[in-house]
């Protein structure tokens, strides 16, 4: 007799500590496919839901080996106790791994496509920025061979104003003398012309005073 009254207070102690820990912490629906949630403590109430391995429900109650529940979304009813426990089951977290591993694949997929485009984007940049400075130094070695052909345009062009300064001057100089020239040489022209004059006039002078003494002697 002692002995039984000491199993049923322990068994008592056992319950209180579950309901009591059913109250105190949040549960979990067990490693079973369905777990139906009830509207009553027995097996003929109406099933109102069911729970999948790993739901999180909140315990109410406790009475003759039923939970009283309250689910994530809201509803209340009951299940068996067994059914329930504090740490998601094996099959849940497992579950929760293998979506969180597809989710780290599914990001480190993601960060490679990332990377590659990031790396074709580099490849493309780097190929811009190099023509770019093909073209830069193109156009600088341009202006420089500008600046260089500028700068012996300017010398040649000086030196051609020089020139034909000069040369303008040495035209102006010649056409003074061509200009003295035709002075002289008008000038002796009618020099010679009136010495021709004057000694065809001393000739036919002196031929009439010869044909006067011719005359006088017949």
């Amino acid at each position: 007799m002692k002995q039984k009254t000491i199993l049923l207070i322990s068994a008592l102690l056992f319950l209180i500590g579950f309901a009591s820990a059913g109250l105190a912490d949040e549960m979990y629906a067990g490693d079973v496919k369905k777990l139906n949630v009830r509207s009553g403590s027995t097996t003929t109430h109406k099933i109102i839901s069911t729970l999948l391995p790993g739901d999180k429900v909140e315990v109410i109650s406790f009475s003759g080996g039923w939970s009283q529940i309250k689910t994530e979304d809201g509803k209340q009813g009951w299940m068996i106790s067994r059914s329930l426990t504090s740490q998601k089951p094996a099959s849940a977290r497992i579950e929760n791994l293998q979506i969180q591993m597809e989710i780290q694949r599914e990001q480190a997929e993601l960060n490679a496509m990332e990377s590659s485009r990031l790396k074709e984007e580099n490849t493309r940049l780097t190929t811009r920025l190099n023509e770019t400075e093909t073209q830069l130094k193109k156009a600088q070695d341009a202006f420089q061979t500008l600046q260089t052909e500028a700068a012996d345009y300017l010398s040649i062009k000086k030196k051609y104003d020089r020139i034909a300064a000069q040369a303008d001057k040495k035209d102006a100089e010649i056409q003074s003398l061509k200009g003295k020239l035709n002075r002289q040489y008008v000038t002796t022209a009618i020099k010679w012309t009136l010495t021709g004059a004057g000694i065809l006039l001393v000739g036919v002078f002196l031929g009439s005073q010869t044909r006067r003494r011719r005359s006088s002697l017949l």
